[in-house]
C-alpha cells in the first residue's frame, strides 16, 4: 500500500514491491523486497531462472531516464 504522492511502480499479488514519488525536482524510489543485495543481483549466485540481474538492469535504465528527464 502506498500513500500519495507515492505510486506503485511494481506490484505482485497486491503487494507493492517498488514505489516512486516525485519530490521537489527529483524522484524517490523505495524497494520493499530485499533482492537489492549483491548476492541477489550479480547474476552468478542464483539459479538461471531468477531474473534479478535483468531486473536490476531495468531499474538502472529507469533511474538513468529519471536523471536525464526522459520518459
Amino acid at each position: 500500500m502506498t500513500k500519495a504522492p507515492a505510486v506503485s511502480a511494481l506490484t505482485d499479488n497486491g503487494d507493492v514491491l517498488i514505489a516512486t514519488a516525485k519530490y521537489g525536482k527529483g524522484t524517490v524510489f523505495a524497494v520493499g523486497d530485499p533482492w537489492f543485495y549483491n548476492e541477489y543481483i550479480d547474476g552468478r549466485k542464483l539459479p538461471a531462472d531468477f531474473e534479478n540481474f535483468k531486473a536490476t538492469n531495468d531499474l538502472v535504465n529507469w533511474l538513468t531516464k529519471q536523471i536525464l528527464g526522459k520518459k
